[in-house]
């Protein structure tokens, strides 16, 4: 599943393009709010990457062009801060149904879509835990268990596991299906009442203060305002909050139909066999899919072609984007991951960008495979740590850098995410981290990206922390070519200051420890920093 934070409640919605966040009182305009993942904290106090600054000091440099995968939901290819700057397989003719460079992959001119058939293509999806409860529930719930030594069975306590994890999550799903839709019903039945009463369709604390001396104002009918009114906290009319209620209901429901549904059957539009995780050629050339959302937003971070134009510009404007679709609504499969991969490194690819990730795997086997293929091949891979506010070392979120047999690919770096400003908040309160697991911070709150169609919006995420990464390995490489990956990466942690500052560990409202306690470096990327390492290793 993608990784931008919490994109559809719309209870945070709300609160999208409106600065309320204190963290960023420091950043006085809305361009300056746009550009921030580029300043420096050295120049004004705004811990973005330094891009502007280590432009003015490269200067003129000459710098390589490198390619960088974006396996993810799909790429709006044609938006103005891609322009020119989407990979060209020049070995394959467009269009015309042949396989021309022989690798498996009909008129994949600009990359690939394992999520398809001349069918169509996948939308939506399961999570990985449906799939993994159907899967066992099979195994499990058809023999009986009487005869097995259940407490040192590895397989049956995971299903016991899986199974107490699908449950869980599907009740409360449908808790809050049934509590948002029932709200909603709730304060349509009030309406009337409450217009006929007040002296405004306004919503607001003044509004809930009168009310409460309004005896023909059933008491229920004042506890569902009440509530409504302090879940969206703003000025509304009843219909506007109904509207809200509904969206977030059907938000829900879908979760319900196809999420968490045991029924719903939506790779066989693929047409592949899943059962045999190893399979390579299934898919189709559309890179940008039903829901592209979230890869054109990522690539949108890496790449920066200088398009006056465009509201906004990534990193480096020598990367070039390899659009490869894995990523549905819903979670990835493992073995569309894995293909991914290979697609990616069989095809130049020097960076493999991961922006998602999942709870539970099916087929991790698949997966290390092409990890291992990648890295005896040089290929960078740049995982987004995640959104869950969890720790890392202690809970996996899928695809992680520890293979089955223990051993550790060489060639993975783990970003979470940093706000603007140092102070407690300076780790994204959504972010994950761990002291052995995530490597560093990179810009994640409230970033400003595109979106399909030349729009563009602010959202946070890891998902964006990671390509920022990219666009700067993508830059640095281009400068200094004959690095190893493995080079880079001691380049990139070694060039890393660390930064001395209590923060509220995310997930908790209380609790703050040093950021070094919570991440490998203890700090957030610097591009200028890093150019100044390199330089002085020469």
């Amino acid at each position: 599943m993608n990784c931008i934070g919490m994109n559809k409640k719309w209870i945070l919605l709300v609160f999208a393009f409106v600065f309320i966040d204190a963290s960023f009182a420091q950043i006085k305009s809305l361009q300056d709010s746009i550009s921030w993942i580029h300043r420096d904290a050295r120049i004004d106090g705004i811990f973005g990457v330094g891009t502007f600054r280590a432009y003015n000091k490269l200067g003129n440099k000459k710098i390589e062009p490198v390619i960088v995968a974006v396996l993810d939901s799909g790429v709006d290819t044609d938006h103005e801060t891609l322009t020119g700057r989407i990979w060209v397989n020049e070995d394959e003719i467009a269009g015309n149904g042949i396989d021309d460079d022989n690798n498996g992959y009909i008129d994949d001119r600009h990359g690939w879509s394992f999520l398809g058939s001349e069918k169509g293509d996948v939308k939506e999806d399961q999570h990985e835990l449906t799939r993994e409860y159907v899967r066992y529930k099979k195994r499990y719930e058809s023999f009986s268990t009487d005869t097995l030594d259940l407490e040192n069975n590895e397989d049956y306590q995971y299903w016991k596991k899986v199974k107490r994890n699908f449950e869980n999550r599907y009740n409360e799903t449908m808790k809050s299906f049934s509590f948002y839709s029932g709200l909603s019903q709730n304060l349509q039945f009030f309406d009337s009442l409450f217009q006929r009463e007040l002296s405004t369709d306004i919503i607001s604390n003044a509004t809930l203060k009168d009310i409460q001396d309004i005896d023909s104002i059933h008491v229920f009918g004042k506890s569902i305002l009440q509530y409504a009114f302090e879940v969206t906290q703003q000025k509304y009319t009843i219909p506007q909050i109904v509207n809200e209620l509904n969206v977030t209901a059907k938000y829900y429901k879908e979760v319900l139909d196809m999420t968490y549904n045991v029924d719903f059957d939506a790779r066989s539009i693929v047409g592949d066999d899943y059962l045999n995780p190893w399979e390579r050629n299934y898919g189709n050339n559309h890179i940008k899919g039903p829901l592209s959302e979230h890869g054109t937003s990522v690539a949108s971070l890496i790449v920066n072609n200088k398009n006056k134009k465009a509201k906004m510009n990534g990193i480096a404007p020598n990367a070039v984007i390899m659009p490869v679709r894995v990523v549905p609504g819903g979670d990835e499969r493992d073995k569309d991951v894995a293909n991914g991969i290979f697609y990616a490194v069989n095809n130049g690819a020097k960076i493999i960008n991961l922006s998602f990730g999942k709870s539970f795997t099916a087929y991790k086997a698949v997966v290390d495979s092409a990890v291992r293929y990648a890295e005896a091949k040089g290929v960078l891979i740049i995982h987004a740590a995640g959104n869950e506010s969890k720790n890392r070392d202690q809970t996996n979120r899928y695809p992680i850098s520890t293979y089955n047999n223990g051993g550790k690919a060489s060639n993975w770096i783990e970003v979470g995410a940093n706000s603007a400003i140092k102070d407690e908040n300076f780790i994204g309160s959504f972010s994950n981290y761990g002291k052995n697991t995530v490597d560093f911070l990179a810009p994640g709150v409230r970033v400003f990206t595109a979106l399909p169609e030349n729009r563009y919006g602010f959202n946070d995420g890891t998902s964006l922390s990671a390509p920022i990464v990219s666009g700067i390995a993508a830059l640095v490489w281009g400068i200094y070519p004959k690095l190893s990956y493995q080079e880079l990466i001691d380049a990139m942690l070694a060039s890393i200051k660390k930064q001395e500052v209590h923060v509220l560990i995310p997930g908790s409202k209380e609790d703050r420890a040093n950021l070094d306690s919570l991440i490998k470096t203890g700090g957030n990327i610097n591009l200028y920093d890093l150019i100044n390492y390199l330089e002085q290793k020469k």
